[in-house]
């Protein structure tokens, strides 16, 4: 592993099995992890403003303020443009719109992600930030 301090990880899911199942992954995942959930794309704006996080795992169906909505949010922000998302869906099969409009360093997994899968992520996300630490001086991972 490259950086010896937990891997910060939001969790945004408004159903309560499928936050169950994704924290039950993040437990088992080989990666030390913290874990933070909300339950609504208001609840994760707010806590953005203050917090930053190595990864995302981002329901789309969320109520009132959808996942599509919140993933323009966060990709709009600066200080978020480079977060690794892990969109999160029931669905196999994602629409057109979705891929014509995905942002970088977003990928899809379909629930329930499992922590096999949870792993993989992790470690491309690990590589991801060493790669950026290594071609641009002074970055700084999230703290």
């Amino acid at each position: 592993m490259i950086s010896h301090r937990p891997l910060r990880i939001l969790l945004i899911e408004d159903d309560e099995d499928h936050a169950d199942l994704a924290e039950a992954a993040v437990a088992d995942c080989r990666h030390p992890t913290e874990l933070e959930r909300v339950t609504s794309g208001e609840e994760a704006l707010e806590l953005l403003q203050t917090s930053l996080f190595d990864l995302l795992l981002l329901d789309l169906h969320l109520p009132r303020l959808s996942g599509r909505e919140l993933l323009t949010r966060i990709k709009s922000d600066p200080r978020m443009q480079d977060t690794p998302i892990v969109v999160l869906s029931a669905s196999q099969y994602l629409d057109e719109q979705w891929r014509d409009c995905r942002p970088p360093r977003t990928c899809y997994v379909e629930k329930p992600i499992t922590a096999q899968q949870l792993d993989t992520v992790i470690q491309m996300v690990e590589h991801f930030w060493f790669a950026i630490k290594n071609q641009t001086p002074g970055i700084e991972t999230p703290s």
